[in-house]
C-alpha cells in the first residue's frame, strides 16, 4: 500500500504529516514504530502549504501491536517518529481499533462506516442503548435494524410501540403483536403506591384519593410480607370498603362517592389485571423472536401504565429467572423518562437501566427530544446512536461528544436519513464515528444465515 506521507513532527497525543494527496477529514491513519508496533490515529485538522504540499494533523488515538493474524490495541506511551511514513490502515485494523466484532453472524451489524462494516459485540447489549434524533431521521429503522439483529441472534426483544411503527416488522421476522387489554392485562399489583395514585390523581385533595391510597398501600405490605402474592380490582375494593368503615372512618355519603369515582377510574383502565387474561411471557421470550406491544390506541397515562407494569413484571420474571435475558425498546422515551416530572413507569426504567447489566436486561431509549429526557438515564447507555437533530437538542447530549471531532459534530443537524454518529466508552464503541445504517435484509435469509452460526450466544453474555 502506498504511503500517503511523512511524519513532519509529534507531540505524546498528535503528530503532523506532510503529503501531496488529499485525505478527508475525520479519517484514520497509521505510522509505524519500532518492531511491530505502530500508531492508530484520526486526520482533525489540515494546512495547504502549496498546491501540491498539505500538512495535516493527526489526533492519536491507539497504540497497536501486530502478531501473526492478530492485532491488539493499547493506550498509546511514544510518540510518532519523525520521518517515518504514514498509511491508510485496512479496514480490519480500523474495526478491531474501534472495539467491532470481525464475524457479522455472531454480532449486531448495523451497517458501515467507510469501507468498514460496524459489528456490534452483543456485550454492548448490557450496557444499553440510546437512540436520538428528529422525526424522519432513521431512528426507528435503526432500531428495526437492531432487533433484526437480535432476532438472528435469538435474542428475544421486547418494542413498547406507542406509534406502530414495529408492528409489521416484528410480524415479518416470526414474532408476536400482543395488545394490552385484549391479549394480556398486566397485574394491578405491579405498581406501586405512587404509581398507581396517578390513576387517580383527579381525585387529589377528596376522600376517594386518601381511600385509594391507604388501601392500596395495605395490599402492597401484605405482599411484601409474603402473607399474599398478588392481587385484583375486587381486592382493592374490598380492602377499601373495610378501611374506609373502620380505618378512615368516613360518612356514609363520602365513602359511597368515595369507591364509586375510584372504581370508575381505575376500571377505564381496562389492561390493568380487571379482565383476567395473562401471558406466558416465558413462551413468548424463549423463541428468541421479538415482541411488539402495541400501545398506539392508549392515551399518554394510559402508555405510561402499561409500559411501567408491563417491564415490572419482566423484571420481576428475570430475576426469578423465568425469561431468558431479554431487550426491551422504549420509543418516544420522553414520555416515559421525563427530566422534570416522575410518571407511572420511571422507576422501574430507572431500575433496569441501573441493575440490567447484572440480570441480563438491555434498554433500547429512543427519543426524538433529547432535552425532555432524564440526563442521568441517558448518561447510563454506553453506547449511542445520534442521527439528524436540532442544534439545542444536541446541546443535552454532552455524553454522546466522546472523542468526536468538531466536524462530526457540526455535520449532525445536516446528516442525511440514515447515517448517524455512534459513539461509546472503552466497552462498547471505542471512538465515535460517522455510520450509514444498513438496509433490513430479506428477512427469511437473513434469519436463516444467523440461526446457522448462532454459537450459544445466549452463553456468551455473561453478567
Amino acid at each position: 500500500m502506498p504511503a500517503l506521507g511523512i511524519v513532519l513532527s509529534a507531540t505524546y497525543d498528535t503528530f503532523k504529516f506532510r503529503s501531496a494527496l488529499r485525505v478527508l477529514s475525520d479519517s484514520f491513519v497509521v505510522t509505524p514504530l519500532n518492531g511491530n508496533a505502530f500508531l492508530f490515529g484520526r486526520v482533525t485538522g489540515a494546512k495547504t502549504e502549496s498546491p501540491n504540499n498539505i500538512i495535516y494533523e493527526v489526533s492519536v488515538l491507539r497504540r497497536g501491536e501486530t502478531g501473526g493474524s492478530e492485532v491488539t490495541f493499547f493506550a498509546p506511551r511514544e510518540t510518532a517518529v519523525p520521518g517515518a511514513e504514514v498509511y491508510e490502515p485496512s479496514p480490519g485494523v480500523v474495526a478491531r481499533a474501534l472495539g467491532f466484532d470481525m464475524d457479522p453472524a455472531k454480532s449486531l451489524h448495523v451497517g458501515r462506516a467507510g469501507d468498514v462494516d460496524v459489528c456490534l459485540r452483543p456485550d454492548v447489549l448490557l450496557r444499553h442503548i440510546f437512540v436520538g434524533g428528529t422525526t424522519g431521521s432513521g431512528k426507528s429503522y435503526f432500531a428495526s435494524v437492531l432487533m433484526e439483529e437480535l432476532a438472528g441472534l435469538q435474542v428475544p426483544a421486547v418494542a413498547m410501540d406507542s406509534q406502530a411503527d414495529y408492528l409489521e416488522h416484528v410480524k415479518a421476522l416470526g414474532g408476536a403483536v400482543v395488545r394490552p387489554g385484549v391479549d394480556y392485562t398486566v397485574p394491578l399489583s405491579s405498581l406501586t403506591t405512587e404509581e398507581a395514585v396517578q390513576m387517580v390523581a383527579a381525585l387529589e385533595g377528596t376522600p376517594g384519593y386518601d381511600l385509594f391510597a391507604f388501601s392500596f398501600a395495605a395490599l402492597q405490605k401484605e405482599i411484601d410480607a409474603g402473607r399474599r402474592k398478588t392481587f385484583t380490582l375486587t381486592d382493592l375494593l374490598k380492602q377499601m370498603e373495610q378501611d374506609g368503615m373502620h380505618a378512615l372512618r368516613l360518612t356514609g355519603y363520602e365513602f359511597r362517592v368515595a369507591m364509586s369515582r375510584v372504581e370508575a377510574s381505575i376500571r377505564r383502565h381496562r389492561f390493568l389485571g380487571t379482565m383476567g387474561r395473562n401471558l406466558d411471557w416465558a413462551a413468548l421470550l424463549k423463541t428468541g423472536k421479538p415482541v411488539a406491544v402495541d400501545c398506539s390506541s392508549l392515551d399518554l397515562l394510559q402508555l405510561q401504565l402499561v409500559v411501567g407494569a408491563t417491564l415490572r413484571e419482566l423484571q420481576r420474571l428475570r430475576l426469578a429467572g423465568k425469561i431468558p435475558q431479554f431487550v426491551i425498546f422504549l420509543d418516544e422515551a420522553h414520555l416515559l423518562v421525563p427530566f422534570d416530572s416522575e410518571t407511572p413507569c420511571k422507576q422501574v426504567i430507572r431500575e433496569c437501566v441501573r441493575i440490567g447489566r447484572h440480570y441480563g436486561i438491555c434498554t433500547v431509549l429512543i427519543t426524538q427530544n433529547p432535552l425532555d429526557i432524564d440526563r442521568k438515564i441517558i448518561s447510563q447507555c454506553n453506547t449511542r446512536a445520534v442521527f439528524a437533530i436540532e442544534p439545542d437538542q444536541l446541546e443535552a447530549l454532552h455524553g454522546i461528544r466522546a472523542d468526536a471531532t468538531p466536524a462530526m459534530l457540526r455535520g449532525i443537524p445536516k446528516f442525511p436519513r440514515g447515517t448517524c454518529l455512534l459513539s461509546g466508552t472503552y466497552e462498547t464503541v471505542r471512538h465515535a464515528v460517522v455510520v450509514r445504517v444498513r438496509e433490513l435484509r430479506n428477512v427469511r435469509n437473513g434469519q436463516a444465515q444467523k440461526d446457522n452460526c448462532n454459537c450459544g450466544i445466549l452463553r456468551e453474555l455473561t453478567y
